[in-house]
């Protein structure tokens, strides 16, 4: 498995080329976003916001053509993110591993109907609300 950090080691020190412009900052987003800075006034600083996987089954070697392809997982709160400029160039570069599904269509609901089954006989309204009452509706 390789690190997609020796990668980009790799593309800027001149051994490797990238084919695109844009993978230089890909994989610097990748990195800032998978080992973000410690910071007190961030909670989630200390924790990585995703986590990206290059095994060495994924990648093809074409003469002198490495092509690497990366799985990327990530945590909920990074969606939250969207404006960051290092996910915006993370986010264009994903491509789907399965294709996307519409939404599935609910049924409209009726009006919520609330019926009481509480006995009517010689009992005050806040009988409803005490422990008693409670476990009596339960029944």
């Amino acid at each position: 498995m390789w690190l997609f950090r020796r990668l980009l080691r790799g593309c800027r020190t001149g051994l490797l080329m990238p084919k695109e412009a844009s993978t230089i900052s890909v994989l610097e987003g990748l990195s800032d976003l998978a080992r973000p800075e410690d910071s007190a006034h961030l909670p989630w600083a200390s924790q990585p916001l995703l986590r990206a996987v290059c095994p060495k089954a994924g990648a093809k070697l074409d003469g002198n053509n490495l092509k690497v392809r990366v799985w990327v997982y990530v945590r909920r709160l990074l969606f939250e993110m969207i404006a960051y400029p290092p996910l915006r160039d993370v986010m264009k570069a994903i491509v789907p591993a399965a294709p996307v599904r519409k939404t599935a269509a609910l049924p409209a609901l009726k009006d919520p109907e609330f019926v009481s089954h509480m006995p009517t006989d010689g009992v005050g309204p806040d009988y409803a609300f005490s422990l008693a009452g409670l476990m009596k509706s339960q029944v």
